[in-house]
């Protein structure tokens, strides 16, 4: 199960990365951004982009790992 989760978790992220690049190129464009400055910018978005989804992972991850504690009364369905 929990591998399953992660799969689901990873494509997730995998998808939003490249969302975020398309993100990155459009306003790029919107910019009219050429060469060297185009470069840098898509360099700084990106980067800004990978920074924003792995602190929103970390915080997916810290509140799936508090809600099972919370939900665990530590017995299992054998006790009942």
């Amino acid at each position: 199960m929990r591998k399953l989760v992660w799969i689901l978790f990873s494509l997730g992220f995998s998808t939003a990365a490249m969302a975020q690049g398309a993100g990155c190129s459009a306003a790029a464009a919107e910019k009219k951004l050429i060469g060297a400055a185009k470069t840098e910018f898509l360099k700084q978005c990106e980067s800004a982009s990978k920074t924003r989804m792995t602190v929103a992972a970390k915080d997916k991850k810290e509140m799936m790992m508090s809600k099972g504690k919370a939900g665990n009364c530590g017995q299992d369905a054998s006790d009942l």
